[in-house]
């Protein structure tokens, strides 16, 4: 009996397992089938083994580069299994992904890898599923002819000494640099677990944003199995731009409100806005949310309401208040 085999195998060290798990989640979501330590070593199996049968098994290799992977004994063996089953890449058994700038030896020098590095996530997504197509990577519209092209005119102007000034830069900026005209704003939810049934319809009342581009949210239910929870949850409350409190006698007695303490220091900061939502009856009085605006705009918790939804839409009013404010450009 012949076992299917994967399409991707993805070969990381340890430092970069976030990277590894984007790229998987990129090629699972564009149909391939992915083998990954994070997700697919579970407990009490044996890593070497695992490890081995992976790389062995799997139709490709992809090696996510950096300094901290060409360093490591573990991963060696790794990209060496691929490499040896096609050394003169005629099947592209093993793919190198740069994520980090690292200087390639060896072997490894010799492959042409696709480059993440410093790339916008819209980017790395083109430019690694671009990568992974064995085809030819001719263009869909044919290139602009390159004869007869006109230089750019500059408008000039003199000043009162008659020497001349340009009214425009010689050649435009590079964009890397610019802000993107849009971007999605992250927001972050807080909550205490027994509340979760409630922020669930909150995050249905804000599914539009979401569709649109406009927000991105995270919740703590999002945390996959063996990943730190605590790390997890810092990472995300530190680069969202909108953070929503959940708030209710649960919020209150769970160390949600330790997270709501640092989330009032981004917001002392300026570098986030706070907003509590008022879920269920509770003293709030005095709490180190107390001074800011919160929802719904009546203060009324949102299980006192008679109609739920009623609340929940006003609720996701003053939040999309808030983002289009931040949207808006300066």
């Amino acid at each position: 009996m012949q076992l299917s085999r994967k399409d991707f195998f993805i070969s990381y060290n340890k430092a970069d397992r976030y990277w590894g798990e984007w790229i998987a989640w990129q090629l699972e979501e564009a149909g391939f089938s992915v083998e990954i330590q994070a997700w697919d070593f579970r407990p009490g199996s044996n890593f070497v083994l695992e490890t081995q049968k992976a790389a062995i098994e799997a139709e490709r290799t992809i090696a996510v580069l950096s300094n901290d992977y060409l360093d490591a004994l573990y991963t060696q063996p790794e990209w060496a299994a691929a490499f040896v089953q096609d050394p003169t890449s005629k099947r592209g058994a093993l793919l190198a992904v740069r994520v980090h700038p690292c200087e390639l030896k060896g072997l490894l020098a010799s492959l042409i890898y696709i480059d993440l590095v410093e790339q916008e996530e819209a980017v790395a997504h083109q430019r690694l599923l671009e990568g992974i197509n064995r085809g030819r990577a001719k263009p869909k519209m044919a290139p602009v002819f390159p004869g007869g092209r006109k230089e750019p005119q500059t408008i000039a102007a003199r000043n009162s000494s008659g020497e001349t000034l340009s009214l425009l830069p010689e050649r435009p900026p590079f964009p890397k640099n610019l802000a993107p005209l849009t971007r999605a704003i992250e927001v972050f939810y807080v909550f205490a677990p027994e509340d979760e049934e409630l922020r669930a319809d909150l995050e249905k009342q804000l599914a539009l944003l979401r569709k649109l581009g406009i927000i991105t949210d995270w919740h703590s239910g999002r945390i996959h199995v063996g990943r730190e929870w605590m790390s997890e949850i810092e990472t995300h409350l530190h680069a969202a731009q909108i953070i929503l409190l959940l708030i209710s006698a649960h919020f209150m007695a769970s160390d949600s409100y330790d997270i709501a303490r640092q989330a009032m220091e981004r917001y002392e900061a300026g570098s986030a806005r706070v907003i509590p939502i008022i879920l269920r009856p509770v003293d709030w009085k005095g709490a180190i949310f107390d001074r800011l605006e919160v929802l719904p705009t009546n203060k009324r918790p949102v299980t006192s309401w008679t109609n739920r939804d009623e609340a929940f839409f006003n609720v996701a009013k003053g939040i999309r208040n808030i983002v289009e404010e931040l949207s808006a450009p300066l």
